[in-house]
């Protein structure tokens, strides 16, 4: 958590280090949905018979889709570039997973980014592409018991935005996310396809990834509104 702080003071220093005189500032609140998302898990399974050798594999599985809440602060720079900070929060079912004997999984994740984007002007329509780097905590629930981990993120970013009046503009936007891996040890599970080696540790490496639609409204706050 220190570290996503500290992303997020960063973008905050970027943005404030800008120059003001050239800066149209703004305030943003979004929310998503995830349309696809998916996890691809590295697991290597220790029996705690020491007769049945260890075993290691991968496998990938969907994420069921999910909701996402943001808010993000930035300014516009000149030439069509914009610097931003913003905080996104995202939950998603994963499911069961067979083959270790777990019967649900929820997963959230919370990520701060610093975003550079890139805004064309097509008549009364703006489209923008950008991208941004942060850092994340991810957030598994399984079977009632929660572990965390956190790692560096990043994500891709292309939409429109669609003028309201002088100070109000709606946002919409895709991103595809990077999230925060995940790794962890537990204790006490069985192998279904093996049950012979009896129950054991699985070392699971969790990398999810994620498509998402979100909406967002954008308030103006420089000089301009």
């Amino acid at each position: 958590m220190n570290k996503m702080l500290f992303a997020a003071t960063a973008a905050a220093a970027l943005m404030a280090a800008l120059p003001a005189a050239a800066a149209d500032w703004y305030a943003q609140v979004n929310a998503g949905y995830t349309v696809s998302a998916e996890a691809d898990v590295d697991v290597a399974f220790t029996p705690d018979d020491d007769d049945f050798t260890p075993t290691t594999g991968s496998l990938s599985g969907d994420i069921e889709n999910g909701f996402a809440v943001g808010a993000a602060a930035g300014m516009s720079i000149g030439n069509g570039l914009r610097v931003e900070g913003e905080a996104i929060l995202n939950s998603n079912d994963l499911g069961g997973i067979e083959d270790l004997d777990v019967d649900n999984v929820e997963f959230k994740h919370a990520a701060a980014f610093v975003n550079v984007l890139y805004d064309f002007q097509v008549g009364g329509v703006t489209p923008y592409i950008g991208a941004g780097v942060g850092y994340g905590s991810s957030t598994f629930d399984i079977d009632g018991d929660s572990v965390h981990d956190q790692g560096a993120v990043w994500q891709i970013k292309a939409g429109a935005t669609f003028p309201v009046n002088d100070t109000l503009t709606i946002d919409v936007g895709y991103r595809y996310m990077d999230m925060a891996p995940w790794e962890v040890s537990l204790d006490g599970l069985d192998v279904e396809d093996n049950p012979d080696a009896g129950p054991g540790t699985a070392s699971l490496n969790v990398e999810p990834t994620a498509h998402m639609i979100t909406v967002g409204a954008r308030f103006k706050l420089g000089a301009g509104a």
